[in-house]
């Protein structure tokens, strides 16, 4: 009797999952084994709710088998919307199902709740014709309503690529060095506009000035040659005899 109960209690042990189970949900438990991003990212797409349901709970999509991306490969990604983050969460859920032979169950494919086919090849998961592949780097790890594994790279659907983010530190720096490059090239145009144009508009009214001057002292010629030749006609008229008939 002894000797089956050992038989057994090793069967139990051979057969279980790799990691004890816990009393966490798959969310808490990945956030409890350090992969707090995409603890976050369930967060704040509003699907804890729906996560942390149990098995025999009304509603519940459990047990769940969860690929749970790193914090780096979270980290790799540009920041996306609120919706497309919450569609791609849901390509890394299998509810309704313990996967606990990656290769043989699998191999021809299990729909995620985003409802896309995912598949496990060479040791490789990937998205039905997707060229991004993510490899196990940990798991199983059991939880209260399902088994969690991490990968080290999020899977993505046919068609879309992982884009890198800069640095949050680079763009600031670069905007700081561009700021005094960009301010006298800004500035200078403008300053020797309004240079150009106060000279400009000065030499127009010296220019008009001078012209006023001009026409003045034209005229005053004009008019002192007029009263000459006014004078010397009067003096001619004076001068002739007058003929007495």
């Amino acid at each position: 009797m002894k000797t089956q109960r050992i038989l057994c209690l090793l069967l139990f042990v051979y057969s279980a999952p790799t990691c004890i189970a816990s009393g966490d949900d798959v969310v808490k438990t990945a956030q409890k084994e350090g992969y707090s991003a995409f603890h976050d990212a369930v967060m704040q797409a509003g699907l804890y709710e729906h996560a942390k349901k149990d098995i025999d709970e009304k509603g519940s999509l459990a047990p769940f088998t969860v690929f749970v991306p790193t914090n780096q490969a979270f980290e790799a990604l540009v920041k996306s919307s609120p919706e497309e983050q919450k569609k791609s969460i849901t390509f890394h859920v299998v509810p309704r199902k313990k996967i606990e032979n990656i290769a043989t169950e699998m191999e021809t494919g299990v729909t995620t709740v985003g409802e896309q086919l995912l598949f496990a090849k060479e040791n490789k998961i990937f998205l039905d014709e997707s060229d991004t592949k993510a490899s196990i780097i940990k798991g199983p790890i059991q939880a209260r309503n399902g088994l969690v594994y991490i990968i080290d790279t999020v899977l993505l659907p046919a068609g879309q690529k992982a884009t890198k983010q800069t640095p949050s530190v680079q763009p600031h720096e670069t905007v700081e060095k561009q700021v005094p490059t960009a301010e006298p090239v800004k500035v200078a145009p403008q300053s020797t506009g309004t240079l150009l144009t106060e000279q400009t508009g000065q030499a127009l009214t010296n220019g008009i000035t001078q012209l006023t001057q001009s026409m003045q002292q034209l005229t005053h010629a004009v008019q002192e040659a007029q009263r000459q030749a006014s004078e010397k006609t009067t003096a001619s008229n004076e001068q002739q005899p007058i003929i007495v008939s």
